[in-house]
Protein backbone atom coordinates (compact mmCIF):
# COMPACT_ATOMS: atom_id res chain seq x y z
CA UNK A 1 0.00 0.00 0.00
CA UNK A 2 1.14 3.33 -1.04
CA UNK A 3 0.95 6.66 0.36
CA UNK A 4 0.62 9.87 -1.48
CA UNK A 5 1.36 13.35 -0.25
CA UNK A 6 1.39 16.75 -1.96
CA UNK A 7 2.20 19.89 0.10
CA UNK A 8 2.36 22.67 -2.64
CA UNK A 9 5.15 21.69 -5.80
CA UNK A 10 6.07 18.63 -3.60
CA UNK A 11 4.99 15.98 -4.07
CA UNK A 12 6.40 12.58 -1.31
CA UNK A 13 5.04 8.77 -2.05
CA UNK A 14 5.77 6.52 0.97
CA UNK A 15 4.81 2.46 1.32
CA UNK A 16 3.23 1.71 4.36
CA UNK A 17 6.18 0.26 6.71
CA UNK A 18 7.91 3.67 5.69
CA UNK A 19 5.20 5.48 7.25
CA UNK A 20 4.75 3.23 10.31
CA UNK A 21 8.44 4.28 10.82
CA UNK A 22 8.48 7.41 10.59
CA UNK A 23 5.28 8.39 13.02
CA UNK A 24 7.00 5.60 15.74
CA UNK A 25 10.72 8.14 15.53
CA UNK A 26 8.52 10.87 15.42
CA UNK A 27 6.88 9.90 18.36
CA UNK A 28 9.83 8.71 20.29
CA UNK A 29 11.67 11.92 19.51
CA UNK A 30 8.80 13.82 21.11
CA UNK A 31 8.62 11.76 24.03
CA UNK A 32 12.28 12.76 24.43
CA UNK A 33 12.05 16.38 24.52
CA UNK A 34 9.07 16.14 26.85
CA UNK A 35 11.59 13.71 29.25
CA UNK A 36 14.54 15.20 29.40
CA UNK A 37 12.97 18.89 29.32
CA UNK A 38 10.59 17.47 32.36
CA UNK A 39 14.04 16.45 33.87
CA UNK A 40 15.88 19.47 33.63
CA UNK A 41 12.86 21.35 35.19
CA UNK A 42 12.44 18.99 37.97
CA UNK A 43 16.15 18.87 38.70
CA UNK A 44 16.63 22.96 38.93
CA UNK A 45 13.75 22.72 41.04
CA UNK A 46 14.92 20.26 43.82
CA UNK A 47 12.06 18.21 43.39
CA UNK A 48 12.13 14.41 43.28
CA UNK A 49 12.27 13.00 39.43
CA UNK A 50 9.26 10.50 40.14
CA UNK A 51 6.01 10.99 40.81
CA UNK A 52 3.77 9.78 43.43
CA UNK A 53 0.70 7.48 42.82
CA UNK A 54 -2.44 9.15 41.47
CA UNK A 55 -4.77 10.20 43.95
CA UNK A 56 -7.45 9.47 42.16
CA UNK A 57 -6.70 5.35 42.38
CA UNK A 58 -4.05 5.35 44.91
CA UNK A 59 -4.96 5.75 49.14
CA UNK A 60 -1.81 6.54 51.44
CA UNK A 61 -2.10 3.94 54.31
CA UNK A 62 0.27 3.97 57.19
CA UNK A 63 1.18 0.34 57.82
CA UNK A 64 3.37 -1.50 60.99
CA UNK A 65 6.26 -3.46 59.44
CA UNK A 66 5.69 -6.90 61.54
CA UNK A 67 8.95 -8.75 60.43
CA UNK A 68 11.95 -8.19 58.16
CA UNK A 69 13.08 -11.23 55.91
CA UNK A 70 16.54 -11.92 56.68
CA UNK A 71 18.11 -10.92 53.29
CA UNK A 72 17.24 -7.62 54.25
CA UNK A 73 19.33 -4.22 53.92
CA UNK A 74 19.02 -1.67 55.99
CA UNK A 75 20.30 2.09 54.96
CA UNK A 76 19.76 4.89 57.67
CA UNK A 77 19.16 7.93 55.78
CA UNK A 78 19.31 11.42 58.22
CA UNK A 79 15.73 13.31 57.44
CA UNK A 80 17.48 16.75 56.79
CA UNK A 81 19.63 15.05 54.28
CA UNK A 82 16.64 13.62 52.58
CA UNK A 83 14.42 16.72 52.95
CA UNK A 84 16.88 18.57 51.04
CA UNK A 85 17.27 16.31 48.08
CA UNK A 86 13.50 15.02 47.82
CA UNK A 87 11.54 17.60 49.32
CA UNK A 88 10.04 15.56 52.04
CA UNK A 89 9.29 17.84 54.72
CA UNK A 90 11.93 17.62 57.50
CA UNK A 91 10.58 16.28 60.69
CA UNK A 92 12.09 16.44 64.16
CA UNK A 93 13.40 13.02 64.96
CA UNK A 94 14.49 9.65 63.67
CA UNK A 95 15.78 8.34 61.17
CA UNK A 96 14.67 6.49 58.28
CA UNK A 97 15.56 3.29 56.63
CA UNK A 98 15.30 1.60 53.42
CA UNK A 99 14.05 -1.96 53.76
CA UNK A 100 14.40 -4.31 50.96
CA UNK A 101 11.52 -6.85 51.60
CA UNK A 102 9.31 -6.80 55.03
CA UNK A 103 5.80 -8.17 56.27
CA UNK A 104 3.54 -4.93 57.04
CA UNK A 105 -0.40 -4.98 58.20
CA UNK A 106 -1.90 -2.10 57.57
CA UNK A 107 -6.15 -0.97 57.58
CA UNK A 108 -7.96 0.29 54.62
CA UNK A 109 -11.63 0.91 55.28
CA UNK A 110 -11.89 -0.99 58.14
CA UNK A 111 -10.25 -4.09 56.59
CA UNK A 112 -7.04 -5.56 57.69
CA UNK A 113 -4.34 -6.84 54.97
CA UNK A 114 -1.10 -8.31 55.61
CA UNK A 115 1.59 -8.13 53.06
CA UNK A 116 4.82 -8.52 51.96
CA UNK A 117 6.45 -5.23 50.40
CA UNK A 118 9.31 -4.64 48.58
CA UNK A 119 11.79 -1.85 48.82
CA UNK A 120 10.02 0.82 50.86
CA UNK A 121 10.79 3.69 53.37
CA UNK A 122 10.32 2.61 57.37
CA UNK A 123 10.62 5.36 60.06
CA UNK A 124 10.04 4.23 63.64
CA UNK A 125 8.03 0.74 62.51
CA UNK A 126 5.84 2.35 60.11
CA UNK A 127 5.85 2.20 56.16
CA UNK A 128 3.65 4.65 54.43
CA UNK A 129 2.48 2.55 51.35
CA UNK A 130 0.00 3.60 48.48
CA UNK A 131 -2.87 0.91 47.87
CA UNK A 132 -5.63 0.78 45.26
CA UNK A 133 -9.07 2.29 46.23
CA UNK A 134 -10.22 -0.70 43.60
CA UNK A 135 -8.39 -3.60 45.25
CA UNK A 136 -6.87 -2.86 48.30
CA UNK A 137 -4.42 -6.07 48.40
CA UNK A 138 -2.50 -4.36 45.56
CA UNK A 139 0.08 -1.89 46.76
CA UNK A 140 3.05 0.18 45.72
CA UNK A 141 6.02 1.88 48.43
CA UNK A 142 6.66 5.36 46.79
CA UNK A 143 10.27 6.14 47.11
CA UNK A 144 11.38 9.67 45.35
CA UNK A 145 14.10 9.35 43.19
CA UNK A 146 16.70 12.05 44.09
CA UNK A 147 17.22 14.91 41.57
CA UNK A 148 20.29 15.80 39.93
CA UNK A 149 22.46 18.91 40.52
CA UNK A 150 21.60 22.41 39.21
CA UNK A 151 24.41 21.65 35.84
CA UNK A 152 22.52 18.40 34.89
CA UNK A 153 19.50 20.60 34.95
CA UNK A 154 20.30 22.91 33.24
CA UNK A 155 22.27 20.68 30.62
CA UNK A 156 19.37 18.65 30.12
CA UNK A 157 17.00 21.79 29.50
CA UNK A 158 19.96 22.53 26.81
CA UNK A 159 19.46 19.07 25.46
CA UNK A 160 15.61 19.49 25.01
CA UNK A 161 16.14 22.89 23.35
CA UNK A 162 18.37 21.66 21.23
CA UNK A 163 16.12 18.39 20.28
CA UNK A 164 12.91 21.40 20.19
CA UNK A 165 15.24 23.30 17.75
CA UNK A 166 15.88 20.33 15.28
CA UNK A 167 12.63 19.14 15.10
CA UNK A 168 11.50 22.50 14.05
CA UNK A 169 14.08 22.90 11.56
CA UNK A 170 12.94 19.10 10.17
CA UNK A 171 9.17 20.23 9.89
CA UNK A 172 10.32 23.76 8.34
CA UNK A 173 12.02 22.19 5.43
CA UNK A 174 9.78 19.03 5.26
CA UNK A 175 6.22 21.39 4.88
CA UNK A 176 7.57 24.87 3.59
Amino acid sequence: MTFEFTHGSTHTMMDLPTLIIHVLFAGFFVWLIFWSLRRGILSLMGKPLNARPCPLFWEEVEAKVLTTEEDEVWQEFHRADLSAKTGIPNRPSGQMRKITNCKVEYSYQGKVYQKTVYNAMAEDDTVHLYCCKGNPEQTKAYVPENNWSKGAGISYLMIGGFLLLIGIVIISVMFF
